[in-house]
């Protein structure tokens, strides 16, 4: 069964309905960047799904999706995975402007690797 990552600090999978997920993915829920970044270090996921708006707040300022997305990338680029590995990402978000960011992330760190 594949396994998707979930990042949002309160909804979870079921309650997204303005996205079309795979079917039967194993689940896991993460509320944090803390969360996120332990999660990822142990697992691995076919895909992953993004919140924005954490309401994450380390230091005074706020780690948000985009954060844990440009850790992912630190981190997958770190370890080698090559690009035939990467999972697909998606983004949940209501945040219009954190969902472009995301994506747009996403898509560059991608295009740097051709």
């Amino acid at each position: 069964m594949p396994k998707g990552l979930f990042l949002d600090d309160e909804r979870n999978q079921q309650d997204i309905t303005w996205v079309q997920y795979p079917e039967n993915i194993e689940w896991t829920v993460v509320r944090s960047f803390s969360e996120f970044v332990k999660v990822v270090r142990t697992d691995v996921f076919e895909l992953l799904s993004f919140d924005h708006d954490l309401q994450d707040f380390s230091k005074g300022s706020e780690m948000t999706g985009y954060d844990c997305l440009k850790f992912y990338c630190d981190f997958i680029g770190f370890h080698g995975l090559k690009p035939e590995y990467h999972p697909v990402i998606l983004v949940h978000s209501m945040n219009p402007i954190g969902k472009v960011n995301i994506l747009s992330y996403w898509k560059n760190y991608l295009e740097s690797l051709k």
